[in-house]
């Protein structure tokens, strides 16, 4: 009963701090923002934290400053972890999630220099729990570290948007980056660096569709130790397609992604070669009575992460799972989101683990 009391107290006053007109402006060229996320979940794993219910929150603070029409500054500060789950300790760290200067020359061509968020495909870019359809992400997103490397890049990104037609028009971003290991990610291989290129080309047909491809190669950088971290001795190329198309004046939203990763060369430790991954999913969305939604997403593809075991990448087999996710939303005022979630995962091998989360969750956007 203490984390409900708990959950709902602190969604009162984070409702009640939170700016109902969204983004705080200082002035006419500086603004902030953000987010609020608090979580209560419990699930059937041995391995989930000893506290059940487990009760957790993120918040996201963004200073974004235009000191003229062409330039953009924004710096985007993340505490995750929080609040305590015991009395009179602090849990949780503060990280800078994105720092950058986006210099704006025209609509077709553009250039962002610093840490960003990867632009490839629908949930990366806007990963943010309180605006995907759901906490729990796809598993090629859990699994980022063996298909993009990671969700925060380090380098350059050309971008921009042509208009082809009335109702046609492309986006684009080519990238160069320098990153770590998935972000917040804990294990052997945090230090692991890697050099990436890629690019996404995404054409939208009004708001009714979105059409897009991605391709991702990264390769170890020379900054990296091969006997330390081997598995980041590995270059790969990942690619990707998705689409999504809105349907009913919104109110039905079909989405979907496929990612496919093929490494090249061969497993440090062992000199034999890495097999092949892909993870992908359909999602659909649907909302009724104004305020609430409905959403369920089809997941299956190689979950390393989600199995039982180190998160290793080998030359046998990686797990394949599937996986069914449910969440209603409620969405009372505009930034504002209640949400019930259930999600399993089933492996097809047997050695690993099956298993099921419920979460009931809070976000508050400012």
């Amino acid at each position: 009963m203490k984390y409900f009391l708990k959950f709902f107290s602190i969604m009162v006053l984070s409702f009640m701090i939170a700016s109902p007109a969204g983004a705080v402006e200082v002035n006419d060229k500086f603004n902030m923002s953000g987010f609020i996320l608090l979580s209560l979940e419990d699930n059937d794993s041995d391995d989930f934290d000893e506290k059940r219910p487990n009760f957790g929150g993120t918040a996201h603070l963004v200073f974004d400053f235009h000191p003229n029409k062409n330039i953009q500054a924004l710096l985007d500060l993340e505490f995750d972890g929080f609040p305590a789950a015991e009395e009179g300790e602090v849990h949780g760290e503060l990280e800078v999630e994105r720092a950058f200067l986006d210099f704006r020359h025209s609509d077709p061509i553009n250039l962002k220099v610093g840490q960003f968020f990867a632009p490839y495909g629908l949930w990366m870019p806007v990963h943010w729990e309180a605006l995907v359809p759901s906490k729990e992400a796809p598993i090629f997103f859990t699994n980022r570290d063996h298909f993009i490397g990671s969700n925060v890049l380090l380098g350059v990104d050309f971008h921009g948007q042509y208009d082809l037609s009335g109702d046609l028009s492309v986006a684009y971003h080519l990238s160069v980056n320098r990153g770590k290991q998935a972000h917040g990610a804990e294990d052997e291989h945090a230090d692991g660096e890697f050099d990436s290129f890629g690019y996404d080309v995404r054409f939208h047909y009004t708001d009714m569709l979105t059409l897009g491809v991605s391709y991702i190669d990264n390769s170890a950088s020379e900054d990296s130790d091969p006997a330390e971290d081997p598995e980041f001795d590995v270059e790969s190329d990942t690619f990707a397609i998705y689409g999504r198309v809105n349907l009913m004046d919104g109110d039905l939203v079909i989405s979907s992604e496929y990612f496919s990763s093929s490494p090249e060369g061969k497993f440090a430790a062992t000199g034999e070669p890495l097999r092949d991954l892909y993870a992908g999913y359909v999602g659909v969305q649907y909302t009724f009575l104004e305020d609430f939604d409905i959403y369920y997403r089809y997941d299956r593809g190689h979950d390393i992460e989600g199995a039982d075991g180190d998160g290793e990448l080998t030359t046998e087999p990686n797990p394949l799972s599937t996986g069914n996710l449910l969440a209603l939303n409620y969405r009372p005022f505009i930034g504002t989101r209640l949400w019930v979630e259930y999600h399993n995962h089933h492996f097809s091998d047997p050695a690993f683990g099956d298993s099921q989360e419920w979460s009931l969750n809070f976000s508050q956007l400012f």
